[in-house]
């Protein structure tokens, strides 16, 4: 049988991994062209991870992060040996002609202007807003109209998990929706009226020739390059521009991937594919592909600093031969430090760094989907103390990739022992939620006498009975994960 390169696509990628298909092709140095199967962002994660050769991809070209639950996934599979490259990064915008009175808007006004059902008290109705004033009154009497990526293309994906599940994040009756596709399905379905679908190869001419205030949704190059004939909407209090993007400040961002197996000779791959998968990886570090001037960004994408690209290249190029994990992926989390600052947590001790405004402890696992129930806290010879958080819903793949960010800036903002402890208990939470077959339905948090976290499994229908994990130091995340029957 002819060798080939079996390459996964992530539909929310495709117009852009599309144009670099030829490229890869023309450089990988097999006869055969390579098999190309497309998938969801997610799923091309989960082909990559089901072992070596048969129909799981060399290369994956996707806009989703490899999770550590997934690089456990990997590792007991036999995929032990992994390179990622990061191509570039692009940004959903929303657009008008130049010299509309519409200039800003937030994903929470975007989603009840384009949901088809939108919440009202304590049950949904058909949307009926005619004009932006209808959304709030400080917006101007125009109508609401809007041009949409056609359903079939990444775009159309991207909106819907970037900003109209963003916009609809906090609503009170749809946060009360437990289920994640019910929920997903809710802020993502898009009302018949107001709205006109639209092929990409179109979109710019279109909007050009709409109704004045018509918004259309476009890649952020379309704009950029329309001579200011278009203008890109503020959106959340953030302009999308090549800084904002690439600093992360402008959210509706998307990074774009290729993740490759090496090293796959020494569990039974022909050795030319690995031959073909190097060279795949050394031409996508290359300034031809990634640079300012490069194929990608032709197609698009704003490319990452020079320095992070210098980055990649020393990290493949010093070792190209041992087959050892990317230091730039920083999938693993760190052992935690200091564990007993958890005793100045439930005793309301300080944090350095933290200022008014930034989300507590409480918040962030709300946002994993888990709510207090129980507090509880005694003095004694030996003093114990600790919360009880359940499940109230199930994460969506926009709400992981959306805690995903809010710990990143976390990170950021709230310094010194607790908050990192508290930022493992969270991250904690969500890596055991990507394992297949079960759903965290508590979380049990000692703080006193000893910190440790102890999660309650429940079984996915069709899997084990339930597990109740046993106690585990939250010194150590590594040690938390085994603890609930999952290997980190």
């Amino acid at each position: 049988m002819p060798l080939a390169l079996h390459i996964a696509i992530s539909g929310s990628g495709r117009q852009i991994f599309d144009g670099l298909l030829p490229d890869i092709a023309a450089v990988n140095g097999l006869l055969t062209p390579p098999v190309v199967t497309y998938t969801t962002a997610p799923g091309s994660m989960r082909d990559f991870c089901q072992g070596v050769g048969g129909s799981s991809p060399d290369v994956v070209l996707t806009t989703h992060t490899m999770r550590p639950a997934l690089v456990s996934e990997c590792t007991r599979n036999g995929v032990a040996h992994m390179v990622r490259v990061e191509l570039g990064r692009g940004a959903l915008v929303l657009a008008v002609r130049a010299g509309s009175d519409l200039t800003k808007l937030t994903a929470r006004q975007v989603y009840f202007a384009l949901a088809r059902d939108v919440p009202d008290q304590d049950q949904f109705r058909r949307n009926t807003a005619i004009r932006w004033s209808d959304i709030n009154k400080e917006l101007p009497q125009l109508d609401i109209r809007f041009q949409l990526p056609l359903r079939s293309e990444g775009d159309r994906a991207l909106l819907g998990g970037l900003v109209l599940e963003a916009g609809c994040r906090g609503v009170p009756l749809v946060q009360a929706i437990f289920a994640a596709n019910e929920r997903a399905a809710r802020c993502t379905t898009t009302r018949g009226d107001r709205v006109r679908e639209i092929p990409r190869d179109q979109a710019y001419r279109e909007l050009m020739n709409a109704p004045t205030g018509t918004v259309g949704v476009l890649p952020y190059r379309d704009v950029a390059d329309s001579s200011g004939q278009l203008v890109a909407l503020e959106l959340d209090g953030v302009v999308p521009t090549n800084e904002t993007i690439l600093q992360g400040t402008y959210e509706f961002t998307s990074m774009y991937w290729l993740y490759a197996k090496r090293g796959q000779a020494l569990r039974g791959r022909p050795e030319a594919v690995d031959a073909a998968v190097d060279r795949v990886i050394a031409r996508a570090l290359t300034e031809p592909v990634i640079g300012p001037g490069g194929i990608l960004a032709g197609l698009g994408l704003i490319p990452i600093s020079a320095e992070d690209r210098a980055a990649q290249r020393t990290v493949f190029t010093v070792q190209p031969s041992t087959y050892n994990v990317m230091p730039l992926m920083t999938w693993l989390a760190d052992v935690v430090k200091s564990t007993g600052s958890l005793v100045g947590y439930v005793l309301g001790g300080s944090t350095s760094g933290s200022t008014s405004g930034e989300l507590d402890f409480t918040q962030l696992m709300d946002l994993a989907g888990y709510k207090t129930t129980e507090f509880d806290t005694s003095v004694g010879i030996i003093p114990d103390a600790g919360m009880i958080f359940g499940i109230v819903r199930e994460m969506s793949e926009a709400d992981k990739d959306y805690l995903e960010r809010v710990l990143r800036l976390d990170a950021r903002t709230r310094t010194g022992a607790v908050p990192d402890i508290q930022r493992k208990i969270v991250r904690s939470v969500l890596e055991v939620s990507e394992a297949e077959g079960y759903d965290i339905n508590q979380v049990d948090i000692e703080l006193l006498p000893l910190p440790s976290v102890r999660l309650v499994l429940k079984p996915t229908p069709g899997a084990a009975s339930q597990t109740t994990a046993p106690p585990a130091p939250v010194s150590d995340t590594a040690d938390a994960l085994a603890s609930s029957g999952l290997s980190q």
